[in-house]
């Protein structure tokens, strides 16, 4: 007996989905088994090699360093101090003084940035060369990185001996709304095949990237003989800031809600990416606020006292 109009549609809604070896159909739909494992493959490797191997090993090593016990004085921007929180951000040492340590090392957060801007540059590189496939798996780097720290932080998992509420605040207000958007919007959306969600993806992931790059470089400057050169790196983080996150995201973002309202996308699905485009607007004030506020109050202290002469904190 002949297949019903209903069955042949049924049947090639559900191809994709039941051979094993797409990633991407002809009216390209993912694969939720390629999707998920792609994911997991990235979460398995963040967990082992950098939760359970990369984290004790680089605390071994930092704690018998000479400046281990300055970092351990010094307040951090997540961590109660500076010395964990290298390790939370697999920092490398820089042999840069400071005014209060002239002869000890300083740590940059190059590896966190590292992971953002290979993320984005994926993301970005898959705009460019017409790939969804490269743009996807862009996104399944960041997913797996973002889930594995949701999972830690709700088991209180994490490999660091403090973790204040506020980080666990922020980590969670930061991934959410990607963990939770990101998958409906590619799986049941397929927005991955349009160019502004592409836009929102690698905007948010360099404009971090470069944030955490600027802001390393920024660490390693001396407060006291070397404040214009912080301040110029504060002020070029403050320009990418700017540029990514209200310049180029709200305008995708737009782009986001008005493509899927044209496609006629279910309302649910336009109200969640709705509400992940705004968490992250939301994210993006918080942001520059603080960076304008270090930029006032350190400014102040340049045109003052061309200097500081005691430790502060600089976050």
């Amino acid at each position: 007996m002949a297949a019903t109009p209903l069955e042949i549609a049924a049947a090639d809604a559900l191809a994709p989905h039941l051979d094993p070896n797409a990633t991407e159909s002809t009216n390209g739909a993912v694969d939720a088994r390629w999707f998920a494992a792609e994911i997991a493959v990235w979460a398995v490797v963040y967990q082992l090699l950098v939760l359970n191997m990369l984290v004790p090993a680089l605390r071994t090593t930092l704690s018998k360093q000479p400046f281990w016990t300055d970092m351990l004085q010094r307040p951090g921007q997540v961590l109660t101090n500076m010395a964990e929180e290298s390790i939370l951000t697999l920092a490398c040492v820089r042999p840069r003084p400071t005014p209060w340590a002239p002869s000890r090392g300083r740590l940059t957060p190059r590896s966190l940035s590292a992971h953002h801007i290979s993320a984005g540059a994926l993301m970005l590189a898959g705009q460019l060369a017409a790939s969804p496939d490269m743009w996807l798996h862009g996104l399944c780097l960041e997913l797996a990185f973002e889930l594995v720290d949701v999972v830690c932080l709700l088991r209180n998992a994490w490999p660091y001996p403090v973790v204040p509420a506020r980080l666990k605040v922020f980590t969670l207000f930061h991934h959410l709304p990607g963990l939770c958007a990101a998958p409906p919007l590619v799986l049941l959306g397929g927005m991955h095949l349009q160019e502004p969600l592409q836009v929102v993806g690698w905007s948010l992931l360099l404009a971090g990237g470069v944030s955490l790059l600027t802001d390393g470089l920024k660490q390693t400057r001396s407060l006291q003989t070397q404040l214009a050169q912080w301040l110029a790196l504060h002020a070029l983080n403050i320009c990418g800031v700017l540029l990514a996150r209200f310049y180029i995201y709200p305008q995708a973002g737009f782009r986001v809600v008005a493509s899927m309202t044209e496609a006629q996308q279910p309302d649910w699905l336009v109200k969640l990416a709705v509400a992940g485009l705004l968490s992250m607007a939301v994210f993006n004030v918080a942001v520059v606020a603080i960076l304008l506020e270090k930029l006032v109050r350190f400014g102040a202290l340049f045109v003052r006292h061309g200097g500081i002469k005691t430790p502060v904190k600089t976050e």
